[in-house]
């Protein structure tokens, strides 16, 4: 890419409008390739921003270092993506709901990787948890109807990331967030990052706070296959089974976006060309085209993503 395109895509975002005929209100956009990287901030960065569910992706990094570097083990057992969850945390809840453990007892890892969990609705956002303490989450998720086999329905939502995390750290007796700062934020240089908690657990699904420029770097380590300045931060083979399709994505999850989903890896939508993303509400991307060796990071508070969505393919061509 070129800076006068680059340059050209951020004037036409300035100057269009959205289908509410609002300014689209986008915070920052940064790409790179392997020789340039351009950046421009629509506003002064002078506060961490949420990246909303962006942050699922590094939930799935601090499995990688766990179950490859680390082959981690939960009383004996080594932990894989075919770990099923039942025994880790049946202890920590009370199940009122008593259809759901023959259920429960066949979900590993792997489906909520894959949001094939068994739910019929999606969960842990706004509406449905608005009136529930935070404290009792995994009580109410393990308690909300199965209604499908797991594996069998694809259901994306905020629940998988959120039980992740729990069972994270009844893994490993560490908070997911100080992991992922031990282990993944300090290797990269990431000094500054908010995480909030659910309870006693690392929120996951959600409520990461990062730079750009540093998101940006989470980004590059993954076209990188793991490497960080010669530093192998996450394992290759795990960078290759993220973005690699897991499960592919019914007609109805082809958005009018233009990244059209085709499959699910771990935690990355994926697309039929290659290319791989992971997006927030509310116009949060971090899109990643191995071809051309782009990463491309954006932030915003945006209503009408179809539009913003346009113009960063436009960024990646």
């Amino acid at each position: 890419m070129y800076k006068e395109t680059f340059d050209n895509i951020i004037a036409d975002m300035q100057a269009v409008k959205d289908i509410r005929n609002n300014s689209l209100t986008m915070d920052s956009i940064i790409v790179s390739d392997i020789n340039n990287k351009y950046q421009y901030y629509f506003i002064e960065e002078k506060e961490l921003h949420e990246i909303r569910s962006i942050s699922k992706l590094i939930v799935a990094l601090c499995y990688g270092i766990l179950i490859c570097d680390m082959q981690a083990k939960y009383k004996e057992e080594q932990i894989n993506l075919d770990t099923k969850i039942w025994s880790i945390i049946k202890d920590k809840v009370t199940i009122e709901n008593k259809d759901n453990i023959s259920k429960l007892q066949k979900v590993t890892l792997r489906h909520l990787f894959t949001h094939t969990t068994g739910y019929d609705k999606q969960l842990l956002f706004q509406a449905d948890i608005k009136d529930i303490s935070p404290a009792t989450f995994l009580h109410f998720l393990c308690n909300e109807p199965l209604l499908y086999e797991p594996g069998e329905h694809f259901l994306y939502s905020n629940a998988s990331a959120f039980l992740l995390s729990v069972i994270f750290q009844e893994i490993t007796g560490q908070n997911l967030s100080h992991f992922a700062n031990d282990k993944i934020f300090s290797k990269l240089e990431i000094t500054n990052f908010f995480w909030k908690d659910y309870g006693n657990y690392c929120a996951g699904a959600t409520g990461l706070y990062l730079f750009n420029n540093d998101l940006h770097k989470i980004g590059k380590l993954l076209i990188q296959q793991g490497i960080w300045n010669g530093l192998q931060v996450i394992p290759p083979e795990w960078i290759r089974k993220m973005t690699t399709p897991q499960h592919m994505i019914v007609k109805e999850y082809n958005t009018v976006e233009a990244f059209p989903r085709s499959a699910y890896g771990l935690f990355l939508w994926i697309c039929k060309n290659g290319d791989y993303f992971i997006q927030g509400n509310g116009g949060q991307y971090l899109l990643v085209s191995p071809q051309k060796n782009i990463v491309l990071t954006a932030l915003g508070h945006v209503g009408d993503t179809q539009i913003v969505s346009r113009y960063l393919k436009l960024l990646l061509e």
